[in-house]
């Protein structure tokens, strides 16, 4: 998110005059991750910080107001990286808007909500679309107060000469706060194809928002934009692998299956994406059962 000097002195500049106007520290942290894209277009379109500000001070006093009217108690310095969790805590909330201030919500909830998104522009047909401003109208990320902001762009596509269900490849891009996913489908395969196609995009979103996290820096490994290898070793590096066993773990849950079953099914069903041998999925599905093992037991 290393944008350079001056304009980490103007977001540095909005963050010191929130916190004069009365915000506390967690909250300056929380405006200034939600208006991040709000605050850099400002920036390149050498807007005064002042203007920026007065949409800032509005949604202080509106985010305060909604937390009286809901009794909500939690101090306002109670959250942040500190509250990231792996998806195991219970669903406590959904997305934000403008004049909300959310509840702590889990990675397996905030899945949950950008899949059911997806699935209504998909079932759209072809097209480019951009979540959630295609559902919301004038929200332009999701936000919830314990991740950062983030926005989902999916190209779906149709075509009947690919081999499978359909083909679907992602990836996060501009600084990790844009999860972008390209879908192929075969449409004489649906709509049958939507029972794998929820499995996988439950496991794509929530692989992706893993790399979100450690784009922010709230992961101990970092993703890595080096060149990348494009056979087996690909899917045991280190940053990776936490994504892959978060993803798989989605349709874990989901199918109630176990999560050598889920992994192998998942390669099987994508091999036409992967290319890889039959031999190298053998040690891939135990290498990552393994991992799996490890992290969720």
């Amino acid at each position: 998110m290393n944008m350079g000097p001056e304009f980490n002195d103007y977001l540095m500049g909005i963050g010191e005059e929130l916190a004069k106007l009365g915000a506390k520290p967690k909250m300056v942290s929380f405006l200034l991750r939600k208006n991040y894209f709000r605050i850099k277009t400002a920036f390149y379109e050498d807007d005064s910080p002042e203007n920026v500000l007065k949409i800032l001070q509005k949604q202080i006093f509106e985010s305060v107001d909604y937390m009286n009217e809901a009794k909500v108690k939690r101090d306002l310095t109670g959250f942040g990286p500190d509250d990231f969790d792996d998806g195991s805590n219970r669903d406590k909330g959904g997305r934000g808007t403008v004049k909300r201030f959310p509840i702590q919500s889990s990675n397996d909830s905030v899945t949950r909500t950008v899949v059911r998104d997806l699935l209504n522009v998909i079932k759209k047909g072809p097209g480019e679309y951009y979540l959630p401003e295609e559902l919301v109208g004038d929200e332009m990320s999701y936000i919830y107060n314990n991740l950062p902001p983030f926005s989902v762009e999916i190209t779906v596509k149709e075509d009947m000469s690919i081999k499978g269900d359909y083909m679907m490849n992602a990836s996060t891009v501009d600084d990790g706060d844009i999860i972008e996913i390209v879908l192929i489908k075969n449409p004489t395969k649906f709509p049958e194809a939507y029972f794998d196609l929820v499995a996988d995009l439950n496991d794509t979103v929530r692989h992706e928002l893993e790399h979100v996290l450690q784009d922010f820096g709230y992961r101990d490994v970092q993703s890595d934009d080096s060149e990348k290898p494009n056979d087996k070793e690909y899917y045991k590096q280190a940053h990776e692998v936490p994504a892959e066993i978060a993803g798989f773990r989605r349709i874990v849950k989901l199918r109630k299956q176990s999560p050598e079953q889920v992994i192998r099914d998942w390669f099987n069903r994508n091999k036409e994406v992967h290319q890889l041998p039959d031999e190298d999925i053998d040690e891939l599905v135990l290498y990552l059962t393994d991992e799996y093992k490890k992290k969720y037991g």
